[in-house]
């Protein structure tokens, strides 16, 4: 039985007479099975250690390095990849020391044509581009994501700005006021029969918080202190401006409370967040015709947001009126149909603006509402979903999120 042999041209040898001949490398079946050949010298090699044995991994690049690419200088970085024994020797700093070191590090290295070939490719640019972006992200996540926190400095009865004797006061005081509050056995309500209403009388709190700091002059002089002569504050009535919509008390308060802190963060990730319009206004703002959508509410959010077509059947009528509106103002093609119901592509909101800074900013904008999205990079779908909408900004079913997303990849 014969043994398979593998012929490599490249490496020769002379015979006597000067001419050259063929090298051939016994090769055994099952090698040749799971291609675990190891060809003479260094050569790189892209198996990462499943193939081949493990060298070790380059401490600098992270590059993972095989016996077919063996000790020596890092095929990525240029940097001194061993074995542990060698690491060992190395690390002695004796002369076999040196002598091993300036062997491996001396060893000639066949040039990587695909590292030739990255630097001129703008995909491998714009991914070390990103990748900078994620370090320089991570790196000032900290400085970024810094919260003062007034709230426990100067309006917790915990302050570390009290005094013990104060804070006993306070809290004394503040567990006298939930009782007031929480206590079934002291709440009144009344009841409205002929507006078929039960309404809760809420307690009048009186709550003094001079007289409850007084109870502490061990830190300074109550008295001297508000006996300062300083002016009262004058409190000076701003003109109101004209309100479209005047949104609920808690509404309002979330509102005002939401401070983004990482809007790095919302435009980079994509966790479904979807808005549902009716037709024609949904195929228009993904096509990318429409750029602006109009709303009552105001939303903190940022980022990729999905389009949703909404069940409703849009008229002729509808159709023709819009696009008629919008073939003034865009050189874009309209799109061939309307569908209902079905999930139509995504768009980036990058601001949500109130009325009147809308018209400051956009002066010839199209969009009257109180608040208005102002959305770019328009993205279409080839396959569109069918699904059910929702109120306000919702998000998206997993499954239909994830196969948008890769339908979404496929586009781009």
């Amino acid at each position: 039985m014969f043994e398979p042999v593998c012929e490599r041209k490249d490496f020769t040898m002379k015979k006597s007479g000067g001419k050259s001949s063929h090298k051939f490398i016994p090769l055994n079946p099952a090698d040749i099975e799971g291609e675990k050949i190891l060809l003479p010298g260094r050569r790189p090699c892209t198996c990462e250690a499943t193939k081949h044995g493990l060298v070790n991994n380059c401490l600098h690049c992270g590059r993972i390095v095989c016996d077919q690419e063996g000790s020596g200088p890092c095929y990525t970085c240029g940097n001194l990849v061993c074995t542990p024994k060698e690491q060992e020797i190395i690390m002695r700093q004796s002369k076999a020391s040196m002598k091993l070191y300036t062997k491996l590090m001396s060893q000639e290295t066949e040039i990587d044509m695909n590292k030739l070939q990255i630097s001129n490719d703008p995909k491998m640019e714009k991914a070390l581009e990103h990748r900078d972006k994620l370090l320089e992200y991570d790196r000032t996540v900290e400085k970024r994501t810094k919260v003062i926190d007034d709230e426990n400095d100067y309006f917790q009865t915990d302050s570390k700005w009290l005094s013990e004797p104060q804070r006993k006061a306070l809290n004394k005081k503040k567990k006298e006021i939930d009782e007031l509050l929480h206590d079934r056995k002291k709440q009144t309500f009344t009841l409205d029969f002929a507006g078929r209403k039960i309404v809760e009388e809420e307690p009048e709190i009186k709550i003094d918080v001079d007289e409850i700091l007084k109870s502490d002059t061990s830190i300074f002089d109550y008295e001297e202190c508000s006996t300062l002569e300083m002016p009262n504050p004058v409190y000076e009535e701003q003109p109101q401006q004209k309100q479209y919509y005047k949104a609920p008390v808690q509404e309002e308060k979330q509102r005002l409370n939401v401070r983004i802190q990482d809007k790095e963060l919302q435009e980079m990730s994509d966790e479904g967040h979807c808005l549902s319009l009716h037709q024609p206004h949904a195929s228009l703002l993904a096509a990318g015709i429409k750029l602006h959508e109009g709303r009552v509410w105001y939303t903190s959010y940022r980022g990729r947001l999905w389009i949703h077509a909404a069940g409703k059947v849009p008229t002729k009528q509808e159709i023709s009126e819009l696009e008629n509106f919008y073939s003034v103002r865009t050189n874009r093609d309209f799109p061939k149909n309307y569908p209902p119901g079905c999930l139509l592509g995504c768009v980036d909101l990058v601001d949500c603006l109130p009325q009147e800074e809308y018209k400051t900013r956009y002066p010839d904008g199209v969009s009257a509402s109180p608040y208005v999205f102002i959305c770019e990079n328009a993205r279409e779908l080839t396959i569109k979903f069918p699904m059910k909408g929702n109120h306000k900004i919702f998000k998206l079913d997993s499954d239909i999120h994830r196969a948008a997303k890769k339908t979404l990849r496929k586009i781009v």
